[in-house]
């Protein structure tokens, strides 16, 4: 065995000792660095981004989605995509992605886009990142970045192009307005509602003003046809008490003689009156001529007291309306809408049951409204559908914009704080109203300050500047998964006939 001489034990030795410090303070600097990560949040495990790659360049005019994908995380089933012109991902907007890869359409990233102020048209550099939804503290952010054009500002046809062609709808009009027995006159003529001794009108004049009103404010999209005009032989309001079998209908002498004389008080629904629409409509044909194409709606002017619905859907199918709907025993098989106009009072009331009329077909067709109140409203207005964004007046929408409106309902106009608040002239907010003329293409820019001057402080006025703004154009929206035609009033004047021909428009 060699033996080793001192000078060279001294020399190993020295290089061990090297090594150990070497090693000490290898140590130390992980150590350091490891308390640097904890505290900038690196011991968190991170979601690993796979595409795009980081500082890749997209033209959404050129692409039909934006494909994002991502390392997915045991126990986590559900993602959102974060989308920032910060690296810090402040002031972001949001893509539900439950799963990887994720198929963005563009339109979606275009609006994300345009709600972080990247105008259209215009290229910015973009940072993104997925989190862990409902569990984003528990995961560090990997960030990349992305330079996006948006898609170009669309030259639109003109306005006048846009709109859709015009929807013939066929009424037959029944006035249950008879000659009172002794007289010679109507029963608008004599009956008074709490012997008060205000004059009805004459309900052959307000048709003429209802429908030409209706014509207007749809700006032509529909022509209302009355194709049959009926005058009374008898009356079908009946006292609920009665059987269904043996119904106690009121005669022209009981109203003369009871319902409105002596200063009685009005009856109607809720005080022991109904209407018997299967009855009526069978007995004058309407049942008939509806299921053959002749007509779609019946107008019913009658009397406050006769215990009718402002609006009632009868046949196969027949959903609410502002009333329930009439399909199981209805006498006709295609939709029938009847609408009760009320000749004790003016044609802003028949506006009015048209408004709710609408309010019932839009939520029928988009499949909810949660802007009727404040109750369940999303966190985020990118979660509301396009009826309950234009119904949402400024209570509701100042939600997610303080002192702003879309357009409102048949209740509640842009400033209202109470129901029927059509003359506020105090109170004026910020409304992008007149971004609805360019549906399906809104960009809610240049938003207007309004007070009730802007619809004449009146409910006629109120209800003519809300069905104006209901989209009456051409084609079908694919904007955000939409899908539904640019024409509202076709869902509301035949809604089976829209809704076939939505699915025709799918399909091409």
């Amino acid at each position: 065995m060699k033996v080793m001489n001192l000078y060279s034990l001294k020399v190993v030795l020295a290089g061990a000792f090297s090594v150990l410090l070497l090693s000490a303070s290898s140590c130390e600097d992980s150590a350091k660095e490891t308390d640097g990560n904890e505290s900038a949040g690196g011991n968190l495990e991170k979601i690993q981004l796979i595409s795009p790659s980081d500082g890749s360049e997209i033209n959404l005019a050129d692409v039909e989605s934006v494909t994002f994908s991502w390392e997915t995380l045991s126990g986590i089933n559900a993602y959102k995509i974060k989308v920032s012109l910060s690296e810090d991902m402040s002031s972001s907007q949001e893509l539900n992605a439950v799963k990887t890869p994720y198929a963005c359409q563009v339109e979606d990233l275009d609006s994300k886009l345009g709600n972080l102020g990247v105008k259209l048209g215009a290229t910015a550099k973009v940072y993104w990142t997925v989190i862990a939804w409902g569990s984003e503290d528990k995961y560090a952010k990997d960030v990349r970045s992305l330079k996006v054009t948006r898609l170009p500002e669309e030259n639109q046809e003109p306005y006048e192009k846009r709109i859709a062609d015009p929807i013939t709808v066929k009424v037959a009009v029944l006035y249950e307005d008879p000659i009172v027995p002794g007289t010679d006159k109507y029963m608008h003529q004599v009956c008074r509602v709490g012997g008060n001794g205000n004059a009805w009108y004459d309900p052959t004049e307000q048709v003429k003003k209802f429908e030409a009103d209706l014509e207007e404010a749809s700006h032509g999209v529909v022509q209302y046809e009355i194709v049959k005009e009926v005058r009374a032989e008898r009356l079908f309001s009946y006292y609920s008490q009665t059987t269904s079998l043996k119904k106690k209908y009121f005669t022209i002498e009981t109203m003369r003689d009871s319902v409105y004389a002596n200063g009685t008080a009005c009856p109607g629904i809720g005080s022991g009156v109904e209407y018997d629409y299967v009855g009526m409509l069978t007995y004058y044909g309407f049942d008939k001529m509806v299921d053959d194409g002749e007509i779609s709606e019946v107008w019913v002017y009658n009397h406050p007291g006769c215990g009718m619905y402002e609006s009632r859907l009868v046949g196969s199918g027949a959903f609410w309306l502002n009333s329930p709907g009439i399909s199981t025993g209805a006498p006709c098989k295609e939709l029938c809408t009847v609408m009760f106009c009320n000749y004790e009072r003016t044609t802003d009331l028949a506006l009015h049951s048209y408004g709710h009329r609408v309010e019932s077909i839009m939520q029928q067709v988009y499949g909810r409204w949660r802007t009727i109140n404040d109750a369940n409203l999303p966190a985020r207005k990118a979660d509301l559908n396009n009826w309950e964004l234009f119904s949402s007046y400024g209570k509701i929408y100042s939600k997610y914009e303080d002192g702003y409106s879309q357009v409102g309902v048949t209740h509640f106009p842009p400033n209202a704080s109470n129901d029927y608040e059509y003359g506020n002239r105090s109170t004026y907010v910020y409304t992008y109203a007149d971004s609805w003329f360019d549906y399906p293409n809104m960009k809610m820019e240049n938003a207007r300050r309004v007070n009730a001057s802007e619809w004449g402080a009146s409910q006629q006025g109120w209800m003519m500047y809300m069905f104006s703004h209901l989209p009456h154009f051409k084609g079908i929206n694919s904007k955000n998964d939409d899908w539904h035609l640019n024409n509202w009033w076709y869902y509301i004047v035949d809604y089976n006939g829209a809704k076939k021909y939505e699915r025709q428009l799918l399909n091409e």
